[in-house]
């Protein structure tokens, strides 16, 4: 599902994490992220999504959703809007502020959806800009 969030999202950049990776930092000893996954009645996965936790220096405890994705399949019916239910409950029972994602510019269907269940646009709203340092530079810099 990763290679086709990919294809989905048209990223350029190549995946480098392998199901031995995402297997030490989902359910190692050092968990680095937490993962649901939406079925199907023959237990076929039909989407995902992965969080971690964060922190809001003003507001606290909250959530960072990296992926919500859903298989060609199962989309418009409901298993986004299941899996986003199930973020925010975790959210809600783990006494978070907000819960913070990313979506693409391109993306009109996400984030027309994100602003219906009452998603604030930061860039919009806020003027927040996302920014990504990437390994290349976090080498250099951190010389």
């Amino acid at each position: 599902m990763f290679h086709e969030m990919k294809e989905f999202e048209k990223l350029e950049d190549d995946i480098t994490t392998t199901p031995e990776i995402l297997n030490r930092d989902c359910f190692g000893p050092n968990k680095f992220f937490s993962a649901i996954v939406a079925e199907n009645e023959k237990k076929e996965i039909a989407g995902y999504s992965i969080y971690f936790k964060a922190y809001s220096t003003f507001q606290g405890r909250m959530l960072y959703m990296e992926d919500i994705y859903v298989v060609p399949n199962y989309r418009h019916l409901g298993v986004g809007k299941k899996l986003l239910k199930k973020v925010a409950s975790i959210a809600v029972s783990e006494d978070c502020c907000r819960i913070h994602f990313a979506a693409l510019e391109w993306n009109k269907n996400a984030t027309n959806w994100y602003k219906k269940v009452g998603g604030i646009d930061l860039t919009d709203f806020e003027e927040w800009h996302l920014f990504r340092i990437g390994r290349e530079a976090l080498e250099k810099y951190s010389e």
